[in-house]
């Protein structure tokens, strides 16, 4: 996947380049080091914090401009209109759910330290 992809360049720069060592801590995502280090920790934390805060300002920013969002929103809730409680169920709950679930299984995948990469600590903490 293309997060995939840009994780694996994330790691290749650091590992090739003289990146500081707060870079480097955050280029491999779910590895804390061997014993596990707070600041390598930290470190990808606030990555973590500052790609979530650039995702709600880019959420702020769409939904300023929503009026093509609202368009297709009565386009696929028309078949729900007489049936305003049915509605508000699938607004409230059914859709964040799905979405919630979609976004915590892609950060999952994202996050997550596979055991293939799991390997000797190659820089200091």
């Amino acid at each position: 996947s293309l997060l995939r992809a840009c994780e694996r360049g994330l790691v290749c720069a650091a590992e090739s380049c003289c990146w500081p060592h707060a870079l480097r801590n955050c280029a491999r995502t779910g590895y804390y080091g061997s014993p596990p280090s707070l600041v390598r920790w930290v470190h990808q934390m606030v990555l973590w914090v500052s790609v979530v805060c650039a995702s709600k300002v880019l959420c702020a920013l769409v939904t300023l401009r929503a009026t093509p969002l609202m368009a297709a929103g009565r386009i696929l809730l028309a078949p729900l209109a007489p049936f305003p409680r049915l509605e508000l169920v699938v607004v409230m709950l059914v859709a964040p759910l799905l979405l919630n679930i979609a976004q915590l299984w892609i950060q999952d995948n994202f996050l997550k330290l596979g055991r293939q990469q799991v390997q000797v600590d190659t820089y200091a903490p």
